[in-house]
């Protein structure tokens, strides 16, 4: 591989000015004669503190993306410091004498190029450890390794570190609660981009480990790489991560000030004003990002320091600053343990869409038009949308069922005493039902519509979403999400038992039941693997037969919505699924009908 020298023998030498034969680290003031100086030979053999270190695979097998991965060729000279061609991600534990239960990732920076062990690792390590602090130094992949997905290589790395620490807690005699992180330089920007989004999902599970959270408590970025901005950016880090040329929407996503969002967590900064590396800049606009969002951050800006100072250089304002992050830290708030087992009150407070997410919703989706990739693309890129939609992801792990979405709005009508005449229960195209048309839903009508629901998490929630509420009937809209796989494979009679199953506990309450068809779709933009429309037609012929039956309401939408191909009429539905306004138009007109008979 050919690397860009000037840039490289620039980050080289920064760190080369800190280090001395044998790996001993020297910290000198920069200035004018400093810097013309001649760095000193590196050191041959890597520090005795990390050859003698505990170290900890990251993951049980091969890394995510491997099969593109191929060593490089180093020059003979090559720093051995300066790690290339990590292969196997790993941690490296540096263990204090007295330890107090607090613990630190620390991500070494290296332009994305290398990982730079000693002033970044092992001499932060050494100072930490003296206070009390377990520390766990991070060796991640590097982007321009040949590893598939070459932007969320080293984020895959960061957050597994964070869930191995978590799970190794106990055997470390750590408080997982606290765990913070440190990130130097481009090891800066990995952990900035951490902060900003440890809830993406940017590798499938492996194993029980990758239950554990990736937040941090806090997270110190020291001379940080933070946007992809050329303006600023430090250029050898943007190629190396993103390739040449970057798109905008790369340079967007790896931009961490971008990325801001309510759960971003505190955020301490250290930043040298004359650091000709990296400047200045991508610290003051992620100070700037930060206040916007409300989200706490301390900086300190040194006049004088220049770049990968490390711990500090010696009688300087710079040597001080682990003292002040350690102090910083301190004063964070752990977060309560997580609520488990039985307890009075498992909801959390109701997650309110952000007005962004809502207004797409209603442009997409509800008044009439087309919807292309291009608007999912977009819905999908806007960092409200996507914090929201990772918060549902989450609580859905907690809450797979949806229990706690209606909890409090189920208390407020069992509160209020008034009659329910009608609850309707479904999925997402009865969520949106609610939004399309608010008036139909008064007046003793209440929707309990779930996004992307199947018949399984609606028995589950049946009793708290529909009996408890005492209505006078119920209709039941399910099956679409059961077609499309979206809790996985399941028979035809698994479906139908859940559709009874939820009949029956309506019937055995004195409660009416109207069973809804499932509304037509030719494809699923979300599953396009499956032609639904077979499925569709088997079991709405099920649903009528079954109502007939059982003595219950059939309420067929099917036949008014579908056009000529059993697809959902472009006119009256945007993405060939849900309806929009003109389709829920429709199908109030059957719904009062449906009542009035």
């Amino acid at each position: 591989m050919a690397y860009p020298s000037a840039a490289l023998n620039q980050s080289i030498r920064r760190r080369w000015r800190l280090l001395v034969n044998m790996g001993v680290l020297v910290l000198m003031f920069t200035s004018v004669d400093a810097a013309e100086r001649q760095p000193p030979p590196m050191p041959r053999e890597l520090p005795a503190a990390w050859v003698n270190a505990e170290t900890i695979d990251l993951w049980p097998g091969a890394p995510p993306g491997a099969a593109g991965y191929a060593a490089q060729t180093l020059p003979a000279d090559w720093p051995v410091v300066f790690i290339r061609n990590t292969e196997r991600p790993a941690l490296h534990v540096f263990k204090p004498a007295k330890p107090n239960g607090k613990a630190v990732l620390v991500i070494p920076g290296g332009a994305y190029q290398f990982v730079s062990i000693a002033n970044e690792g092992v001499d932060v390590a050494a100072k930490m450890n003296a206070t009390g602090i377990t520390v766990f130094v991070l060796t991640y992949r590097l982007p321009g390794e040949g590893w598939d997905r070459r932007t969320d290589v080293p984020l895959q790395d960061a957050q597994r570190a964070m869930r191995v620490i978590r799970a190794r807690a106990a055997q470390y005699g750590i408080d997982a609660d606290a765990l913070a992180v440190i990130g130097f330089s481009a090891g800066g920007h990995l952990a900035a981009t951490l902060a900003t989004r440890y809830r993406d999902d940017v590798y499938t599970p492996v194993d029980l480990i990758d239950v554990q959270s990736t937040r941090p408590i806090g997270v110190g970025l020291i001379y940080p790489v933070v946007t992809m901005d050329a303006r600023w950016t430090h250029e050898l880090s943007r190629d190396l991560l993103l390739g040449k040329p970057a798109t905008d929407d790369a340079v967007a996503y790896a931009s961490a000030e971008q990325h801001i969002s309510a759960d971003t967590p505190p955020i301490f900064i250290v930043h040298a004003m004359d650091d000709k590396a990296v400047p200045v800049e991508n610290s003051l606009h992620l100070i700037d990002a930060l206040r916007v969002a409300g989200r706490p951050v301390e900086a300190h800006l040194l006049q004088e320091g220049g770049h990968a100072f490390g711990v500090g250089w010696p009688d300087s304002s710079g040597a001080f600053w682990i003292d002040q992050f350690n102090a910083w830290w301190q004063a964070l708030e752990v977060p309560s343990p997580a609520a488990a087992g039985i307890v009075d009150e498992p909801c959390p407070a109701p997650l309110l869409p952000p007005p962004a997410f809502t207004k797409r919703v209603s442009d997409m989706f509800l008044e009439p038009g087309t919807v292309t990739a291009e608007d999912f693309s977009a819905l999908g890129r806007d960092p409200a949308i996507a914090d929201f939609n990772k918060l549902n992801r989450e609580r859905a792990a907690q809450d797979w069922p949806g229990l706690c979405r209606y909890r409090a709005a189920n208390k407020d009508v069992i509160a209020s005493g008034k009659q329910v005449r009608v609850v309707f229960m479904g999925d997402s195209i009865t969520e949106n039902w609610a939004l399309a048309d608010p008036s139909f839903f008064s007046n003793g009508i209440i929707g309990r519509g779930i996004s992307a629901q199947t018949t399984a998490q609606m028995v589950l929630r049946f009793h708290s979403d529909v009996i408890e509420l005492k209505p006078q009937a119920v209709q039941i809209m399910a099956g679409t999400n059961d077609i499309a796989g979206n809790t996985g494979p399941q028979r035809l009679q698994d479906v139908q038992n859940n559709i009874m199953a939820m009949a029956e506990m309506a019937r055995s309450n004195g409660i009416k039941v109207m069973l809804a068809s499932i509304p037509p779709a030719a494809a699923f933009p979300w599953q396009q693997a499956i032609d639904p429309r077979p499925f569709i037609k088997t079991l709405n012929a099920w649903l009528q037969s079954y109502a007939r039956e059982q003595g219950f309401e059939y309420v067929d939408y099917y036949a008014s919505l579908a056009g000529a191909n059993n697809e959902l009429r472009a006119d009256i539905g945007n993405d060939g699924v849900h309806p929009n306004r003109r389709g829920y138009a429709i199908m109030r007109g059957i719904a009062e009908q449906t009542f009035r008979n």
